[in-house]
């Protein structure tokens, strides 16, 4: 980067506020009953992604709750150690579903907390049903 750490705290700031209105805008154009997810992978030299089927369980347990007014952002990276054997599937469904958690929950949380005036333990609830539903669908798609 070619600024100062001043200048980069600012845009740091401001590329979070940008990140939360675009979240926040696109959520409120979804129809009752509608769903959003935002893609932003990155693919291997071939263009392909290595875990395309990933993203179709995750569109379908978005589908699968009753409430489905929320918008999930996906940026992630393919599941090479898993293909060579380096983890077991038990190993791969824990560690995928905690790394997308950590940074793709908290968008999530906001969301339903904004736009639906849920409590929070009605957005945990939705949060806990929802990560279950991901691990047992990847489980059962690789399984």
């Amino acid at each position: 980067l070619f600024c100062s750490n001043d200048e980069y705290d600012i845009f740091k700031q401001q590329a979070h506020l940008d990140y939360l209105r675009f979240l926040e805008y696109r959520s409120n154009e979804l129809i009752p009953g509608g769903v959003l997810i935002l893609c932003f992978p990155c693919s291997n030299d071939k263009g392909l992604f290595g875990f395309e089927i990933l993203f179709q369980i995750l569109y379908k347990c978005a589908t699968l709750l009753q409430n489905k007014n929320y918008s999930i952002i996906l940026i992630h990276y393919t599941f090479t150690r898993l293909q060579q054997g380096e983890l077991t599937l038990d190993e791969f469904v824990k560690d995928h579903t905690r790394f997308l958690r950590s940074w793709a929950e908290p968008s999530l949380r906001e969301t339903l907390e904004r736009n639906n005036h849920r409590s929070n333990e009605g957005v945990e609830t939705l949060l806990d049903q929802f990560w279950n539903l991901y691990e047992r669908e990847i489980f059962k798609t690789f399984n």
